[in-house]
């Protein structure tokens, strides 16, 4: 019992009382997911007031009504734009701030050779490296999207500062259909992205299994509760 206990003590140092320099490279890293997830939630935001605002196009009863929902349009999609590339900016910077986390993991248990508290860490990392392998798959089927959909708008933009006749609205129906799919498409892939990034917070915070309180003493089998009436 008391190597047990006294295991289970060096677990849990190793894995919530690492060193500094591996610190802070934790705390750096919940900074950027959170800066990041904070980039992701405004980009999904600027999707739909984009697309928002190519629906109003449409809605005009003629081509003087829908020059004001363009110049909101490009606003927009301006917007969008710029924030697609500050996400990317913040995806980077998380991926690095990962790479000096688990460097910093490796670091810390290096001193420890016991087999049950190798694998319990080993065990743990694995849950967190999951979620952030999450994090890139959804970042890469937003990637795949991307690029068409950005094309879209920008053609749209440029087709519609052209000509905002009925005939122009009618002749763009199906490519603006399309567009809103696309954008759409890079929204689910976001939600996964915010789902994924919720999870490796939760299992960055959340104690090692093999790191709860041990019993003080064994104890005789409690007899069985009654189960309570549903």
């Amino acid at each position: 019992m008391t190597t047990r206990i006294a295991s289970i003590c060096v677990l849990s140092f190793t894995l919530t009382a690492l060193p500094a320099f591996a610190q802070k490279a934790s705390e750096k890293m919940a900074e950027d997911r959170q800066t990041f997830r904070k980039s992701v939630v405004e980009i999904r935001d600027q999707i739909d007031r984009t697309l928002g605002a190519l629906d109003e196009i449409a809605k005009g009863k003629d081509a003087a009504a829908r020059k004001p929902a363009l110049k909101t349009f490009a606003s927009e999609r301006a917007k969008m734009e710029k924030q697609a590339d500050k996400t990317a900016d913040y995806a980077q910077q998380l991926r690095e701030r990962g790479k000096d986390y688990f460097k910093g993991w490796e670091k810390s248990m290096k001193g420890v050779t016991n087999a049950d508290l190798k694998a319990a860490a080993t065990e743990r990392r694995a849950a967190i490296e999951a979620q952030y392998k999450k994090i890139e798959d959804g970042i890469g089927q937003a990637k795949e999207a991307g690029p068409a959909f950005r094309k879209n708008l920008a053609d749209l933009q440029k087709y519609y500062e052209n000509d905002l006749s009925n005939e122009a609205i009618a002749t763009s129906s199906k490519l603006v259909e399309t567009t809103k799919s696309d954008g759409k498409k890079i929204q689910d892939a976001i939600d996964s992205v915010l789902a994924a990034v919720d999870d490796v917070g939760k299992k960055v915070e959340e104690k090692s299994p093999a790191a709860s309180p041990a019993p003080a003493a064994e104890a005789s089998p409690a007899p069985a509760a009654t189960p309570a009436p549903r």
